[in-house]
């Protein structure tokens, strides 16, 4: 019979095992091209109905969930390094809940990332996400160098 220690170990186990298979499972799925056979990564466009679509609230407890999934789903996006992709998706969770503020931070640092990232290739999108950042964090912690990249822009 397992003593509480090795009861408490073996939780703990199958706790890390669980956590590690879904980050795997979630990095997959954005790495891995479409399984559609028509050779696109991209996504196609009204697969699913209104009612199967996860980030469309029905209830409080749905969009709630929604916000969560899609914060979720842009913070992996972030660690992955797929900017384009966690704005969009905490572009979402922003349209669920423009009060969220954890959710407008996120969105408006993704916007500056994104804009430094892409500052020497397309000006005129940087332009636009510094200009973004700033509309949502005008006094963030990055709204100095939003805008003081902006002027160099200029």
């Amino acid at each position: 019979m397992l003593n509480k220690t090795k009861a408490n170990l073996w939780i703990k186990i199958v706790a890390w095992g669980l956590a590690i298979s879904f980050a795997l499972s979630m990095t997959l799925l954005l790495i891995l091209p479409n399984p559609s056979g028509n050779g696109s990564n991209e996504v196609p466009e009204n697969t699913r109905s209104e009612s199967d679509n996860p980030l469309t609230p029905t209830t409080d407890t749905s969009s709630e969930s929604a916000i969560e999934s899609a914060v979720g789903q842009g913070d992996l996006a972030m660690k992955n390094g797929q900017i384009d992709q966690a704005v969009t998706f905490y572009e979402k969770a922003y349209e669920l809940d423009k009060e969220n503020e954890d959710v407008v931070s996120k969105l408006a640092n993704a916007y500056f990332t994104e804009a430094q990232e892409i500052q020497e290739t397309d000006q005129t999108k940087a332009k636009t996400q510094y200009n973004k950042y700033l509309e949502l964090l005008p006094d963030g912690e990055h709204s100095e160098q939003a805008k003081s990249a902006l002027k160099e822009l200029e």
